[in-house]
């Protein structure tokens, strides 16, 4: 099992010299010499790799071994870096727990009501519990519990045979439980919650609205991220049921995010759900049709064009695009 952050930090740089490779980043890192992390989107050749442990020498910058070509301080803004957490030993997954029941009305002389939502909107609950041992016991705990009371965002990866799906999750701080007279132990246990019923794959797709591209998943898979560039006036995405969203665009670079977390500024975060932004500004967004859905996505074995190109579909006010990103849906590992 392990914990990654769902959003990368930006690089700014990349370098190497006798097979350590050095990177800068675009702001404080807050990581520290031991950490693990995955690096992805980096120019050059080889630079990019998963689970590398780093040895930090600034706030901004860190090293990790890398074989290669000795390369010279190179600009590369294309980078991400995604920390992550790998729990050693036999860490178990002990319940997985769907929070579906949203509503519940009984009636005099009758049955209950139950209001239940798909699954995509369904809260899951996961529990883990494990243990550290050895010298390493109590850093090993701290590295957990900094994920733990970390507020961004992450990818749980829960099982090691099914290592490209994963949930997103909020994770809580570890406890720290009893453990007895097994004095070379820290036994602990965790809980996370993930705002998606859904699992996701790790790999992700992108294509055009109208392209073959499809969601091979088992259940319904949301668009994660749509790119373009819009003009000025009304932008309008709008799928075959007519769910999506419709906002009155300045014109420029326009990203919109199925999941997004807005710094708020003293290291306080809010998520926010299908959030769009023109030129860096947030957008107002109206839903595309009364009485539907903002969300849009694909269902199992279904293609963008399909959705995108047939019923009540609609795509207008995009002078270049859009492109859409998004990742098969899972029901389980």
């Amino acid at each position: 099992m392990k914990l990654e952050f769902y959003k990368g930090s930006a690089t700014t740089s990349r370098a190497r010299t006798s097979n350590v490779s050095t990177i800068i980043m675009s702001s404080n890192h807050s990581l520290i010499t031991g950490d693990t992390v995955t690096i992805s989107g980096l120019g050059g050749t080889g630079y990019n790799d998963s689970d590398v442990t780093i040895t930090v020498t600034n706030s901004t910058t860190f090293t990790y071994t890398n074989t290669g070509t000795n390369e010279g301080t190179t600009g590369d803004t294309d980078g991400l870096v995604f920390p992550n957490f790998t729990f050693p030993y036999n860490a178990r997954l002990h319940s997985v727990r769907p929070n579906k029941y949203v509503d519940q009305r009984d009636f005099p002389y009758n049955f209950s009501y139950f209001g239940t939502t798909n699954p995509l909107k369904t809260r899951l609950s996961f529990t883990i519990t494990g243990h550290f041992s050895s010298t390493n016991k109590s850093t090993n705990f701290r590295s957990l519990a900094k994920f733990g009371n970390s507020n961004k965002l992450m990818k749980f990866y829960m099982d090691p045979s099914s290592p490209d799906r994963f949930a997103i999750v909020i994770p809580n701080a570890p406890e720290r439980t009893d453990t007895g007279n097994r004095t070379n132990f820290v036994d602990y246990v965790m809980l996370m919650t993930s705002p998606f019923g859904i699992l996701f794959d790790e790999t992700q797709q992108s294509g055009v609205y109208n392209g073959s591209d499809s969601n091979a998943g088992d259940v319904f898979a949301p668009i994660e991220k749509i790119t373009g560039t819009t003009s000025a006036g009304t932008v309008t995405i709008k799928d075959k049921d007519g769910n999506g969203i419709t906002f009155t665009s300045s014109g420029g670079a326009t990203v919109i995010y199925l999941i997004y977390q807005t710094d708020l500024g003293a290291n306080n975060l809010f998520t926010e759900y299908i959030y769009a932004e023109v030129g860096g500004t947030k957008q107002v967004l109206a839903v595309a049709t009364d009485g539907q859905e903002m969300v849009t996505g694909l269902d199992p074995g279904e293609t963008l064009t399909t959705r995108f190109n047939s019923g009540s579909s609609s795509i207008a006010g995009f002078s270049a695009g859009p492109t859409f990103f998004f990742r098969n849906g899972h029901s389980s590992i």
